[in-house]
This record gives C-alpha cells, structure tokens and sequence, in this order.
C-alpha cells in the first residue's frame, strides 16, 4: 500500500505526501536521502535538502546496514549519489567554491569524467585549459594504472595514455580487459606503445 500510495503522490506532484511516507531505515540510506534530497531542491526547500542529507550521516540502528555492520558508531559509508547531490546542495546554498573544491576532490579519488567535466565547465575561460592539464597529469600518476588508462583513453587524451604505458607499463600484473581495444585506438599515433600494451600481461 505504501508503494501504491507513494506512486500516486509522484504522479499528482504531492511532495509533502511522498515525505511523509517515508521510512527511518530510508532516511538512513545515503542513496535514498540523495533522492530525497534532490526532490527537495527541485522545489526550493534547500534547508529541508540539507537535513535529508545529514540524516545519512548521524549512524543508527536504522541505517546500521549502510555501517558495513559495524556498530551504529561506526561512519556510514557515502554513495557517489549522496555526494553528487551534497554538490547540488552547495550550489543551491551559494558555496560555490566549496562545491568546486568537492567535486576536484571526487575527481582526485575517483578519476571520474563526468565529474571533472562539471568542474571544468564551470571555470572561467582559460583557467579550464591549465585545471586539465593538472586533471590529466593527476590521472597519469593514479596508483591504479588499469583506472589511469582508461580514464586517459576515455577522455579521450590518447598522447598522455601512450606515454603512460611507456613508463608504467611494468605495473601490469593482471590481464587488461580491454587493452586490445586500447592497443588499437593508439596504434595509428602511438604505434610503440601500442605494442607494449599488447604484450603486457
């Protein structure tokens, strides 16, 4: 029944309706509270927006499945889409900045393009070429060299990738999935390090 009353709230638009159906153990998960949360800033309700937010923050009996088990306190662990709405939230409270600082930091942990995408597009003229060209060298030293790859071929930005398995193809201790896919979109440009990728491990 809930459910069945839930969908109705959606269709007729009824946010209040759809709040007060919702259940502690879902005010505990980050992904749940994400949604919520953006329901609310859809509809300008940007303090109510914050509490869902942090509700997934305070551990609980409630949300004790998002504590990997742990006891209720322990620090539940965030959601790329708690996170991606903690930066809309930012936004709609005016820190900028902070948003920005949020989203090179996801970036630098992640190596996730839509993310710098988002960081870039909002830079001013200019300022967007040098934050990439710090983007790709902080990808090129990634710890993860399989995660640095297929960022950099991805971009795409294949000059940096083929200089990447020039230096650090030695790293490769399992298969690469997709290197011979890898290997044939440098091939023509890289030929060099085309090979190497193909004869690593």
């Amino acid at each position: 029944m809930r459910t069945v009353v839930r969908r109705l709230a959606d269709r007729a638009d009824d946010l209040d309706l759809w709040l007060s159906l919702v259940t502690p153990e879902e005010r505990g998960s980050p992904d749940f509270a994400a949604a919520m949360a953006r329901r609310l800033l859809i509809a300008g309700r940007v303090a109510e927006a914050r509490q869902a937010l942090e509700a997934a923050l305070s551990p609980s009996p409630a949300n004790r499945r998002w504590t990997f088990g742990r006891s209720p306190q322990g620090t539940p662990r965030l959601t790329p889409a708690w996170e991606a709405a903690s930066i809309d939230l930012m936004e709609a409270e005016g820190r900028k900045d902070e948003a920005q600082d949020l989203r090179w930091a996801l970036f630098e942990r992640d190596l996730s393009a839509p993310v710098l995408r988002a960081y870039l597009a909002r830079l001013p003229d200019f300022d967007d070429v040098e934050a990439l060209d710090r983007a790709l060298a902080h990808a090129a030293a990634h710890a993860d060299l399989e995660t640095a790859l297929g960022f950099l071929m991805d971009w795409p930005a294949h000059r940096e990738a083929a200089a990447l398995v020039e230096r650090r193809i030695r790293e490769v201790r399992s298969p690469l999935p997709l290197k011979a896919d890898w290997a044939a979109r440098l091939a023509q440009k890289y030929p060099d390090a085309a090979e190497r990728l193909l004869a690593s491990a």
